[in-house]
């Protein structure tokens, strides 16, 4: 569905398996190149991945995708649950997200706070220009 669709399409099919209630908001359907739409991709599969397991029964989770001219591709993804607590040891799934993110050259950032809840932010700059990969497009 991602090399298909693309990266909003297929957030949307991903949130729509996932046992907590997600909302979706793709602020944008361009398309990227496959390297940085699947590093995204697989980032918020994780991120959806540890909101449902962590987050309790109750949470709710928003991924929020996006472009902009100045910082590029940005999705987030945030949950109102339970936030990551004192005792939480960290796991392989926050490193590889931000490895597969770094490896694109984005940047993730994890907001958490007991009892607010959990963010996770991440950013990939636009290669070489300060749009979206619009190459084979109609009407581009």
């Amino acid at each position: 569905m991602l090399t298909d669709l693309g990266l909003a399409a297929a957030l949307t099919a991903a949130a729509a398996r996932c046992p907590r209630p997600v909302t979706v908001h793709a602020g944008t359907t361009a398309r990227y190149p496959p390297a940085v739409e699947a590093a995204v991709y697989f980032c918020c599969l994780e991120a959806l991945h540890n909101a449902a397991r962590h987050a309790g029964e109750h949470a709710r989770i928003t991924v929020t995708l996006r472009h902009d001219d100045a910082s590029g591709l940005a999705c987030e993804i945030a949950d109102d649950g339970t936030g990551i607590t004192s005792n939480a040891r960290p796991g392989a799934g926050l490193a590889n997200m931000a490895d597969r993110i770094a490896a694109v050259g984005g940047q993730l950032r994890i907001d958490s706070a007991p009892g607010r809840g959990t963010t996770v932010r991440a950013s990939v700059p636009s290669p070489g220009s300060t749009g979206p990969d619009t190459a084979g497009q109609p009407g581009v």
